[in-house]
């Protein structure tokens, strides 16, 4: 039984926990889903403004900016870029952003072609998809 235990939360703690195979995926456009909060509360976005712009460089730098998608396919910059850089440590990948005034950092918890969450220094989760434009969704 002890060790049937331990089978089972050593199975829970590596299914929270998701490898993140090609860093590269990050490159390209996200919009929020969902957050959900330290306190177990949640909010669900079902309408996004804005969505987030991610540049990832061979040498793991690069940027995030929001952009406000337009009815053309193209995109306004909405926000000034945050420079970015990524580093794995414990088998995890670190987000740490730069802006002129602030720097803070965010956890990579799963990163695939279509889904992306991150954690941030307190502990809430923002679950992203993949940014589809209504051209796009028409294909």
């Amino acid at each position: 039984m002890k060790h049937l235990t331990t089978l089972f939360l050593l199975a829970t703690v590596l299914s929270c926990s998701q490898k993140v195979d090609d860093i590269q995926q990050l490159n390209g456009y996200w919009e929020i889903e969902k957050v959900l909060m330290e306190n177990g509360e949640s909010k669900e976005y079902t309408v996004n403004e804005t969505i987030d712009h991610f540049v990832v460089n061979e040498d793991l730098s690069g940027s995030r900016n929001k952009v406000r998608p337009l009815l053309d396919g193209n995109f306004i910059t909405v926000t000034k870029d945050e420079k970015i850089n990524l580093k794995e440590e414990n088998k995890k990948w670190i987000i740490t952003y730069q802006t002129d005034f602030f720097s803070w950092t965010e956890t990579i918890q799963k990163l695939d072609g279509d889904h992306l969450e991150l954690i941030n220094e307190s502990h809430n989760t923002y679950i992203y998809k993949r940014y589809q434009s209504e051209k796009e969704l028409e294909k």
